[in-house]
C-alpha cells in the first residue's frame, strides 16, 4: 500500500461530562496505541477522527484535509477503515459475501485485493460460512479484513480484541502483528491491554480527561495494569528480591520446568 500521510488533529468539544481538548498525530506508518482509564475520551476521540461524532477543530491526513472551520468531511467520504470491539457483521451473508460488500463500497485509493486480504487473515477456509458458525476470534478477523477492503487511508481500531477470550486473542494477535509489519498506513489502536501495546505498538499516546497528556514509547508506557517489575530499575528488582527471600518467600518454578 502506498504512504497516504501523516494523520494530524486538534480537536475540542463537549460531550455529555466529557471535555475534549486535544492534539497530536500519527505517523504515516505504524500503530500509535492510544491508552488511558475508561472514560477519558478514547473512544470519543475515534469518533470525531472518523466523522462519526463532531467537535471543533482540524483533521488532516497529509495534505488532505477533512475537517477545519471551512470544511467538515462526512464520515464516509473519509476513507476511514473502524475496526469495534463487536464485529457486527452482516448474519444474512457469507463470509465471503461480507468481505464483497465491503469491495464493493471501497473508495478509489490503493489498497490490497481481495485475496491478498483474505490470505493475510488466514480466511480461505472461512469464506463460506455465515457468521454464526465462526468463533469470536474468526468474526474479528473478518472485521478486520473487512476494513481493509475498505482501502482506508486511517485505521482506527477500539479495542478489538477485549470482547474475545484469551484463546481467541492468542488466535487474532499473530494477523494483527503481521499486519503491523505489512501495512502503510496511520493505525490508532485503543487498548486497555498492556501486552497488546508491547507487541503491537510504536508509540503510545496516553489520554486522561479528553486531554493527550503524553507521547511516550511504548517500553515506558504499558497501559493501565501493566507489571510493577517493568518498571523498575535491576537494582529495585533485586532489592525485592532480596526482601522477599528474607522473608522466607521462595521463588516458584516457571511453568513448564
Amino acid at each position: 500500500m502506498t504512504q497516504p500521510g501523516q494523520l494530524s488533529f486538534s480537536l475540542k468539544g463537549r460531550f455529555g461530562q466529557l471535555e475534549l481538548d486535544c492534539s497530536g498525530e500519527a505517523p504515516a506508518a505504524g500503530v500509535t496505541a492510544l491508552v488511558g482509564p475508561s472514560g477519558s475520551g478514547k473512544t470519543t476521540l475515534l469518533r470525531c477522527l472518523a466523522g462519526l461524532a463532531r467537535a471543533d477543530g482540524r483533521v488532516a491526513v497529509g495534505e488532505v484535509v477533512w475537517q477545519d472551520e471551512r470544511c467538515f468531511t462526512p464520515s464516509h467520504r473519509r476513507g476511514v477503515g473502524l475496526v469495534f470491539q463487536e464485529p457486527s457483521l452482516l448474519p444474512h451473508l457469507t463470509v465471503r459475501q461480507n468481505l464483497a460488500f465491503a469491495a464493493r463500497r471501497a473508495g478509489k485509493g490503493e489498497g490490497p485485493g481481495f485475496q491478498e486480504v483474505v490470505d493475510m487473515l488466514g480466511l480461505g477456509r472461512l469464506l463460506d460460512r455465515g457468521p454464526e458458525r465462526l468463533s469470536g476470534g474468526e468474526r474479528q478477523r473478518v472485521a478486520i479484513a473487512r476494513a481493509l477492503l475498505s482501502r482506508p487511508v486511517v485505521l482506527l481500531m477500539d479495542e478489538p480484541l477485549s470482547s474475545l477470550d484469551a484463546a481467541s486473542k492468542a488466535e487474532v494477535m499473530p494477523y494483527l502483528e503481521d499486519l503491523h509489519r505489512r501495512l502503510r498506513l496511520p493505525v490508532l489502536y485503543v487498548s486497555h491491554d498492556s501486552a497488546e501495546v508491547t507487541r503491537l505498538a510504536d508509540r503510545v499516546l496516553r489520554m486522561r480527561a479528553g486531554r493527550l497528556t503524553a507521547a511516550l514509547p511504548r517500553e515506558t508506557s504499558a497501559g493501565e495494569g501493566r507489571d510493577p517489575l517493568a518498571l523498575m530499575t535491576p537494582d529495585q528488582i533485586r532489592t525485592l528480591a532480596r526482601a522477599a527471600l528474607a522473608a522466607g518467600i521462595e521463588p516458584s518454578e516457571p511453568e513448564g520446568v
